[in-house]
């Protein structure tokens, strides 16, 4: 006889998903299925996680360490903003170039957010008191 709350080791090993139909992953206690092949779609990043980001990138990596669209790259290599050399029909944009264009563009930032901070203090907008 066979208690049917006590679980047999095959009955629990039954009840795992198949790895040829997906893998499960609890999601807010919510299990949801994955397709096994998760790593294919995960993007490909311009650098290896362990290492620093290549010394020359793509235009498609450029975008990606930017966080900007490759046409936005190709734009300001049209315009000189950015230095290439082409290798066989292909862009290399050199990293420090791209960390150069990154800090302009945070302090590009920068002094736009201090303007808008300075304008809502002229406006009072940063007052104590709010009018009623």
């Amino acid at each position: 006889m066979s208690d049917p709350t006590h679980e047999t080791p095959a009955a629990s090993k039954a009840a795992e998903p198949d790895p040829a139909n997906g893998v499960e992953n609890p999601t807010n206690g919510v299990a949801v299925d994955a397709p096994v092949d998760w790593k294919a779609l995960v993007p490909r990043l311009p650098c290896k996680p362990d290492g620093p980001p290549p010394a020359e990138m793509t235009i498609g990596q450029a975008a990606e360490y930017l966080g900007k669209s490759p046409i936005y790259i190709l734009k300001l290599v049209k315009k000189g903003e950015l230095p290439c050399r082409t290798v066989k029909k292909r862009r290399r944009i050199p990293r420090i170039a791209l960390e150069a264009h990154k800090e302009k563009l945070y302090q590009q930032a920068r002094i736009a957010l201090s303007e808008m901070t300075q304008w809502s203090q002229d406006m009072g907008l940063y007052d104590d008191e709010f009018p009623q």
